[in-house]
This record gives structure tokens, sequence and C-alpha cells, in this order.
């Protein structure tokens, strides 16, 4: 599991214990108790410690119909509770192919950035040019 930190521009990398990957199977099980272990009482979601999880599946790698999908997972502005949703495309294995299952994003950045993970390189690039140039 990969967490960034925006607001402290730092990254760590975390184990996933077995018995998680085998209870929560998949990016929405996994986002979930990540949720319940961080934030054991209710939690806003404009809150700054609030969490942003990408979680992938099981069957992300092999060449499985409709594997493409990869899960996101936080606190609802909507509903102020747990909300997750999947999506397809090539984020899910892209992500998975880096060697991570879970992305975690925490933090505010006073800065608008992206981040780019190159196998085990990760790094969180400045993108206020941009930011500067659309408005």
């Amino acid at each position: 599991m990969l967490r960034i930190d925006l607001a402290n521009r730092k990254t760590r990398v975390e184990e996933i214990p077995e018995k998680d990957l085998r209870e929560f199977i998949g990016g929405v099980g996994l986002g979930a108790e990540i949720l319940r272990r961080d934030f054991p009482k209710r939690i806003s979601p404009f809150d700054s410690r609030n969490l942003l999880i990408f979680g992938t599946g099981p069957f992300q790698g092999p060449v499985v119909s409709g594997k493409a999908k990869f899960s996101i997972t936080g606190i609802s502005p909507q509903t102020h509770t747990y909300a997750e949703t999947a999506a397809g495309a090539d984020l899910g294995p892209s992500f998975k192919d880096s060697g991570y299952d879970v992305l975690v994003i925490e933090g505010v950045s006073e800065r608008p950035v992206y981040l780019q993970i190159v196998d085990d390189r990760v790094e969180i690039k400045d993108t206020t040019y941009l930011w500067d140039w659309i408005h």
C-alpha cells in the first residue's frame, strides 16, 4: 500500500497484512477497512484528514474479462458517510503493475500537484504553471 501525504509532500509504503487481503477482498473491502481503522469515529468529509483511497482488485493483473476495475473510497460530502465507486480503464492495471494494490491519499496540498508513480519511484510534482495557465 502506498500512502501519500499531500500536506507534507511525503510518501511511505506499508505492507497490507495477508489476513486483510483474505478478509477484505479487493479495493472496496480494503478501502472500507482502512477508513474504519483510521477513523473509528465519524469524520467530516471536509476534514483535511479525510482519505481518498484507490484500490485494485485481486484479478487486476491476469487476463480476466472485466479485470480493469478499480475502486475509489472515502467519506462523501453528499452523505457525510462511507462512499465508494468503481471505474474501469487503464489506471487499475497500470497501478497494479507498479507494484501496489492500494493508494491512500491524505492531506491537502497548498498548491496544485500531480502524482507520478513509476515502479518504486513516487514523485509529487508541482503543476502551478498549468493552474495559472487555465485560470
